[in-house]
């Protein structure tokens, strides 16, 4: 069962504002990536854990065959893996819940900070 998230629209606006200054974004699929360690972290702390893969095995195996089924589609994609701590943190700063939406923007500001950081967009 989806729920309404009241941040859906805030964030397209701000992945909109991220792939104009950041071209990277609007050229291929951003894909959030986890080590098992923090797999276990993130499905603790998730909102909604009950959408999740039971263990990284699983998410392993289910993003790799979707990772593979977009690249063979002629999409160029970018793992980007996460920090669930600071993923955890930065979700409590802006007050929001630690769902899908917040996953895939903070993959997002992940990406675009790693690039500025090693000077390419």
């Amino acid at each position: 069962m989806t729920t309404h998230n009241p941040h859906r629209e805030s964030d397209e606006l701000l992945l909109q504002q991220l792939a104009r200054r950041y071209p990277k974004l609007s050229r291929g699929a951003v894909f959030p990536w986890y080590t098992p360690d923090g797999w276990t972290k993130l499905r603790a702390a998730a909102a909604d854990r009950d959408n999740l893969h039971d263990t990284f095995d699983e998410f392993e195996h289910a993003s790799g065959a979707r990772i593979s089924d977009l690249v063979a589609a002629g999409h160029q994609v970018e793992k980007v893996v996460i920090d669930v701590d600071a993923l955890i943190t930065w979700c409590a700063a802006k007050r929001r819940p630690l769902d899908s939406s917040a996953r895939h923007v903070f993959a997002a500001i992940t990406l675009t900070e790693r690039d500025s950081r090693a000077g390419h967009a």
